[in-house]
């Protein structure tokens, strides 16, 4: 896979328009129409600022190496498991249903949130006492 492609592939997993996604990433629009008409590549620091912001992977996005996404084992500490399995599920299954709920939780205000977390709270102690 080209540069360009895996530019655009990028592009197209965080779902921002091509404008958005470069004002995020502090280069021009026109910038990103050079590099996805392979007019120029992006160099190791564009990659890595992209990495920064949406856990993609510099060597992959550049060089094609390893996985598209950063594995979210080095990003979530190892003592929590059971968040960084989820995180990595809802990844690797875009569109699942865990994918789908993520991605509602982040529509949420701060207030609903805590709501949600109140929920989930119960269920979980709810859980505990069946087990």
């Amino acid at each position: 896979m080209e540069s360009k492609e895996r530019f655009a592939k990028a592009i197209k997993f965080t779902g921002k328009k091509k404008k958005e996604f470069a004002e995020i990433i502090n280069v021009t629009p026109t910038h990103i129409s050079r590099i996805l008409k392979g007019g120029c590549e992006p160099s190791i620091q564009l990659c890595e600022n992209i990495e920064a912001k949406f856990g993609i992977s510099s060597k992959w996005l550049k060089y094609e190496e390893g996985d598209m996404l950063v594995k979210f084992d080095n990003i979530v500490s190892e003592r929590n498991n059971d968040v960084s399995d989820f995180i990595s599920k809802a990844i690797n299954d875009i569109g699942g249903d865990i994918y789908k709920l993520i991605e509602d939780l982040s529509k949420l205000t701060e207030e609903e949130l805590q709501i949600v977390e109140r929920v989930c709270d119960g269920l979980v102690k709810s859980q505990k006492k069946e087990d």
